[in-house]
């Protein structure tokens, strides 16, 4: 375990390197953010899918059904940008992600300049909507 210059119970550090965590860093992030509560069904197939895990519940496998549903996916992928590629891995795997990763950067751009991905520039997004359902999600 990388402790800097502390020693702690447990197992025995090793030198620190500072690129070793990277990828340990980047899954916590991944994890505190699934803690965190701003969650959703496609968002967290999508954390599932970049941790390697196998996403379970009675919901199962679903991309964003609406602009709700898209923040999240977006809001974590701005955290995290290396889970933009889960979206098309998903896509490889699901019907429902494939029609998804076929019009994702459309709809992500449309959404971040019709309210922004955090709903900054306003409280509905029908041309978003519009466009999802268009493509079948």
């Amino acid at each position: 375990m990388c402790v800097g210059k502390k020693i702690f119970m447990g197992r025995k550090p090793v030198a620190c390197d500072p690129k070793c965590d990277e990828g340990k860093i980047t899954r916590q992030i991944v994890l505190d953010w699934l803690a965190a509560g701003d969650t959703g069904i496609s968002s967290e197939c999508l954390a599932y899918e970049f941790l390697g895990a196998e996403k379970k519940g009675a919901f199962g496998i679903r991309p964003p059904a609406d602009p709700s549903d898209l923040g999240r996916c977006l809001r974590l992928i701005a955290r995290v940008p290396e889970v933009r590629k889960c979206v098309d891995n998903l896509g490889l795997k699901h019907e429902g992600w494939a029609k998804a990763a076929a019009v994702w950067d459309d709809i992500a751009s449309l959404m971040e300049d019709e309210v922004g991905i955090d709903w900054s520039k306003g409280l509905s997004a029908p041309k978003t909507f519009k466009l999802m359902k268009a493509a079948g999600l």
